[in-house]
């Protein structure tokens, strides 16, 4: 059952909207101000969370910033309930992360469906995610972990050999048990400051104890990543003998990358209109894609559609279209999912860059 946390200060709002979502299906913690859910979505971990924007006791966006810094809950889909309608404001909650905003008064079956696309949207990126991160773990010449709590959650064949243990027993062992006494101490301090975030990549030499009860001196980089949905610890060792062999610095730094490329793959696909800084960059793209590397493709887009593409590629919402075309949001929104199906793209960046990649549209240029 996937959880969900309402954090709304109206009462009769927070009442019906959770009544409505438990009868779909949903479990769902309610709080009537920001720092009862903060707390509340620490205790819980959600799948989602909505929240309103103006509340007593941290606002919307001081809860999403909160939960932003708590490793357990940054990767949570955030929703925003709002009744500012505000362009401006609309745009700075996006521009802050945000996953998605509904206006209130709002109608549930929008609630609720907006609510599956991001929970759905995000169990596709971890899958994508975990097996980027397998095939990079298979074929790396240093041992490499996967920590979730205080087990083993994967590791390579590398690392097996390394302490002469196979994958099922290094399953059932307290990681915590193989560092040797006097490197314990180091080390938790020095993954603390990974789960503060205070580093993004830490590197140690330390003795681990081998099956055989061997202290074996080992090179260590480590750093925070999710898998399979958890915070969890990635990290490689290579013998210290070894490391001319092997630039460690390498392989962690690729995890980084994709960690990183994972973040904005995230950020764009959860964007539901485009800041005029996003605009700008498009603008530069086209101006310096090169057209002979793709051609134009025969794409069956009814003319509302290309209105609403075009609109969309010059950075309006959907409202603003709405407003444009004289057409209701829902049919923008409906507009805007039939180019996402027929386009193959995921979100509306992702529609954005693929008109103006493949001459869909041509975004005029200052």
């Amino acid at each position: 059952m996937k959880k969900i946390l309402l954090i709304e200060d109206d009462i009769v709002l927070r009442e019906a909207t959770a009544d409505f979502l438990q009868e779909e299906g949903f479990k769902v913690f309610t709080a009537q101000d920001g720092m009862l859910g903060i707390k509340s979505a620490i205790k819980n971990l959600p799948d989602l969370v909505l929240c309103d924007i103006e509340m007593p006791s941290f606002n919307g966006y001081e809860v999403y910033s909160i939960l932003q810094e708590n490793i357990d809950t940054r990767i949570i889909p955030f929703i925003f309930l709002t009744a500012r309608a505000e362009n401006e404001d609309i745009r700075a909650a996006m521009q802050k992360g945000v996953d998605d905003y509904i206006t209130k008064p709002f109608d549930y079956d929008e609630l609720l469906q907006t609510i599956k696309v991001r929970i759905e949207k995000r169990e596709r990126l971890t899958r994508a995610a975990s097996e980027t991160y397998k095939t990079l773990f298979e074929n790396s010449l240093t041992g490499v972990f996967v920590i979730t709590g205080r087990r083993f959650v994967y590791v390579n064949k590398q690392f097996s050999k390394f302490l002469g243990y196979t994958h099922e027993e290094l399953n059932e062992i307290n990681w915590l048990s193989l560092i040797s006494q006097e490197d314990k101490k180091h080390l938790l301090s020095k993954f603390k400051s990974l789960s503060l975030g205070i580093n993004k990549v830490i590197h140690s030499q330390l003795k681990i104890i081998s099956k055989k009860r061997k202290l074996l001196d080992l090179e260590l980089s480590a750093g925070i990543t999710n898998y399979k949905g958890k915070p969890s610890l990635i990290g490689n060792v290579i013998a210290i003998e070894n490391k001319s062999k092997v630039d460690i610095s390498l392989w962690i730094d690729e995890i980084s990358k994709t960690d990183l490329d994972k973040v904005v793959e995230i950020l764009e696909q959860n964007q539901s209109s485009l800041s005029p800084e996003s605009v700008e960059k498009l603008k530069k793209l086209s101006q310096n894609y090169n057209s002979n590397e793709k051609p134009k493709l025969n794409i069956n887009i009814t003319k509302r559609e290309f209105e609403v593409l075009e609109l969309f590629c010059n950075g309006l919402t959907k409202h603003e279209i709405s407003e444009k075309l004289f057409l209701s949001v829902r049919t923008v929104e409906r507009h805007r999912a039939q180019l996402i199906e027929k386009t193959n793209t995921h979100s509306t960046v992702d529609l954005v860059l693929f008109a103006i990649k493949n001459k869909l549209i041509e975004i005029e240029l200052d």
